[in-house]
């Protein structure tokens, strides 16, 4: 499980969302009921057949005082003055942090960083592959999850779990540069004028 961090105080919550309900895949129809962190919960076809997790927060090396506390191996996460593109995680002083870096340590996952131009890859990447636009914070998660690929530290048979919650229209000025804009009339036909596949039939 995979979510971008900035005070901390949500690496909890994602992890206890998971645990108690996984998401659906491929089946339609509500999940059955199951107890909080059940180790065996029901399991119809296209959910997940575990509620175990490692819990991975992600922060903009900017503004990482939690990533810095998990790399020295300690819970003192000391304040930074923030210095990233990554807004909505630029929290120097992160209340929580202490509580993000326990919570990786008992599910047996990590805490990681990403440059700012690592950031902008991981927001192209994630539109490339999924054609989600994310913001940010959704760049963070994306791009410390390519890293980790990168390292071999996911395994090609784990489900990973990752949390992009923020529309990219909020962080507009972030990735102007970079990436080419389009400008065109507010009709589908120029939609498919200017972006059909070439040789597409309509």
């Amino acid at each position: 499980m995979s979510c971008s961090s900035g005070s901390g105080a949500g690496c909890a919550p994602c992890t206890r969302c998971w645990r108690q309900s996984a998401r659906p895949i491929d089946c339609p129809g509500t999940p059955p009921a199951s107890p909080p962190c059940s180790p065996t919960p029901p399991t119809p076809a296209g959910w997940s057949t575990s509620t175990a997790s490692c819990s991975a927060a992600n922060q903009a090396l900017g503004c990482s005082p939690v990533a810095q506390a998990w790399e020295a191996g300690t819970d003192v996460c000391r304040p930074v003055k923030p210095d990233t593109i990554a807004k909505s995680l630029a929290i120097g002083n992160p209340a929580d942090g202490p509580y993000a870096v326990d919570l990786a340590r008992r599910t047996g996952g990590g805490i990681d960083s990403v440059t700012d131009d690592e950031i902008r890859a991981g927001i192209k990447l994630l539109a490339e592959t999924t054609g989600i636009f994310t913001e940010t914070a959704g760049g963070v998660t994306t791009a410390v999850l390519a890293k980790l690929a990168e390292r071999g530290e996911i395994d090609p048979s784990e489900r990973v779990v990752a949390y992009i919650t923020g529309d990219g229209l909020k962080t507009l000025d972030a990735v102007r540069e970079g990436f080419e804009v389009t400008e065109i009339a507010p009709s589908l036909e120029a939609f498919d004028d200017a972006f059909a596949p070439a040789g597409a039939v309509a």
